[in-house]
């Protein structure tokens, strides 16, 4: 299964070329041509029609993870987060680090030595250390460290609601990535170029490189979504995706206001006439 090996591969922001060793192998037969920019973005190229608009369709490899900044004489690993997600998760955590894959465990200061007055306050990554077991062999400064977490099926009852649900780490966006890489098998009117980015969990930074390189007439970005029916449940028509609804379309978020007439195009199209949840 293509999204179980693109998940379990290692893929930092800034350190993608395991999984452009993936991806390019899989759109080679189906594309034009694939080139790779500077920063490590994969073009693959379908179509050349000059009276025909372009459209871009991206999806980045990239994943959060850590990377080591400290080894102490311990051999303990002080790190930094890399992308922007919930530290408190942090503790606890197995993780694979450097090109070696060598496992550790981020730990913390024992609950019995944290004074009691700090107990309900989240844990600061300067309290934190990623433990190996010994002092480290083949681990370097800068090296980056991903959550070690086997892709999986949580259920495999065909007749339960979790059909079809699996987990894994860097879900975001590797399933993007997949779905992609599927979309490329197929011919199309205009011509398309889809663009496997990098470094979004740092700020988008493949991605505004290659719109300025390719000057799309539209552009779609696949990627994942939270979802709001975890751990306690949401009523459906609450204004939240609840996981099994099918696609979400974003009209706006931080970075950007989707073009109003495409967004109405594409919900007239999909979401009416199919019937789907809006």
């Amino acid at each position: 299964m293509l999204l179980e090996k693109l998940s379990n591969e290692a893929g930092v922001s800034g350190d993608e070329g395991a999984i452009r060793k993936i991806i390019i192998p899989a759109i080679k037969p189906h594309v034009d041509r694939v080139t790779v920019d500077t920063m490590g973005n994969v073009y693959a190229y379908k179509g050349n029609a000059p009276d025909m608009p372009t459209v871009m369709i991206a999806a980045h490899m990239d994943e959060v993870g850590v990377i080591i900044t400290k080894i102490n004489d311990s051999g303990m690993l002080k790190f930094e987060l890399v992308g922007s997600f919930d530290r408190r998760i942090l503790p606890g955590k197995r993780v694979r680090v450097g090109k070696d894959k060598i496992p550790g465990v981020i730990g913390l200061k024992a609950i019995h030595f944290v004074m009691l007055s700090k107990m309900s306050q989240s844990p600061s990554l300067e309290s934190m250390a990623i433990d190996v077991g010994l002092k480290p062999k083949g681990i370097s400064l800068g090296d980056f460290a991903v959550f070690d977490v086997e892709f999986g099926h949580l259920n495999s009852d065909p007749n339960d609601w979790q059909k079809g649900v699996v987990k894994g780490k860097a879900i975001d966006d590797r399933a993007g990535c997949a779905i992609l890489i599927e979309l490329l098998k197929h011919d199309y009117a205009v011509n398309i170029v889809g663009v496997f980015t990098v470094q979004e969990e740092l700020g988008l930074r493949g991605a505004v490189v290659a719109s300025q390189r390719i000057e799309p007439d539209i552009g779609i970005a696949l990627d994942c979504t939270s979802t709001d029916d975890v751990p306690f449940g949401q009523k459906k028509g609450d204004g939240y995706p609840c996981l099994g609804d099918g696609p979400v379309l974003v009209r706006m978020d931080k970075s950007f206001i989707a073009d109003r007439k495409l967004f109405g195009r594409a919900c007239h199209d999909h979401f009416d006439s199919k019937s789907l949840p809006s």
